[in-house]
């Protein structure tokens, strides 16, 4: 019978190759989250469409639409002959906005929300004030009270605020967050109503994250 104890200890094991694997899933989701924030799927939808072809339909630099195309066959999420790019079974059903099955929106979801946390990142870089790490401690100890996030953080992260001042400088970042959050999807629109984006945000999932940034 085999060992609980060893399998697990051989599923956790890290090699050069799985290090490989993880560190290039980065430039994947990448390319799958460009592909589906710039509807190239629906673009091609049941056509065989150049790189030309398709950037001149989606409104897209050429050269940057050619170079996308290309990672996206390298994914098997399309397919190329003679120069010509196809949606796969599974890109065509799943990634197309004309299909029943059509799951972008969770995609922009975490598309949405990987920007934001980058940026909240940036924001602290460019600032001096610990906004990304004290948000990121927060969602990684959800249990902790902020009295106890204020005494694990205190002592290891400059610019963190005394006890009184913690809750509020909390509250700050929640709210840079959901600003910076809004923006996004706002700037993903084209010239939206109020109405607009409420629905987005719906749609998105995102709506209640935003919420500190809304006013209402």
């Amino acid at each position: 019978m085999a060992n609980p104890k060893r399998k697990q200890m051989k599923n956790d094991e890290w090699h050069p190759g799985r290090l490989l694997e993880v560190s290039g899933s980065y430039w994947r989701t990448c390319a799958l989250h460009a592909g589906v924030k710039l509807d190239i799927f629906t673009g091609i939808g049941d056509e065989a469409l150049t790189a030309p072809e398709l950037a001149k339909k989606l409104g897209t630099d050429e050269d940057g639409t050619a170079r996308l195309l290309d990672a996206l066959t390298a994914m098997a999420l399309l397919s190329k002959k003679d120069g010509q790019y196809r949606n796969t079974p599974t890109s065509r059903a799943c990634l197309s906005k004309d299909s029943d099955r059509y799951i972008g929106h969770m995609i922009l979801h975490h598309h949405h929300l990987m920007e934001s946390w980058s940026r909240l990142e940036q924001l602290e870089q460019q600032s001096g004030k610990p906004y990304f790490t004290v948000l990121r401690a927060r969602v990684d100890q959800p249990r902790l009270t902020t009295r106890q996030l204020h005494e694990l953080l205190a002592d290891s992260v400059t610019g963190i605020p005394a006890e009184p001042a913690f809750r509020v400088f909390l509250h700050r970042c929640r709210k840079r967050f959901a600003s910076i959050l809004l923006q996004q999807v706002i700037d993903s629109l084209q010239e939206p109503t109020n109405e607009d984006i409420e629905l987005e945000l719906i749609e998105l999932g995102l709506h209640h994250f935003c919420k500190p940034a809304m006013g209402n």
